[in-house]
């Protein structure tokens, strides 16, 4: 479970503060809005809460924010991301298939 990710993290702390549990959530733009508005809604608030009570800062990464259209047009992004994964230790990604008319 995420006790035992948190723990996994805070094992390889080599590239992070001792202190931070930094989380990559990645999904693809436009999609799954509804599924990420509940993790931050109902979710962060609770992981948040639990690596605080061990002594860390949760700190979720979510790019969905901060690309713009102009970065989406680019190479940028990926660049962006990467670098942004790289500075993280744990990876959530979302995977789904939408259904249309």
């Amino acid at each position: 479970g995420f006790t035992t990710a948190l723990e996994q993290a805070s094992q390889t702390q080599s590239k992070l503060s001792q202190k931070v549990i930094r989380v990559f959530f990645s999904s693809p733009f436009g999609g799954l809005e509804l599924e990420r508005e509940e993790l931050t809604k109902k979710y962060w608030p609770q992981l948040q809460s639990l690596c605080s009570r061990h002594g860390y800062t949760f700190v979720p990464v979510d790019l969905r924010w901060g690309i713009t259209s102009d970065l989406s047009a680019s190479a940028s992004t990926i660049m962006i991301c990467l670098s942004e994964i790289d500075r993280s230790n744990i990876f959530v990604g979302f995977f789904g298939q939408v259904y249309r008319d």
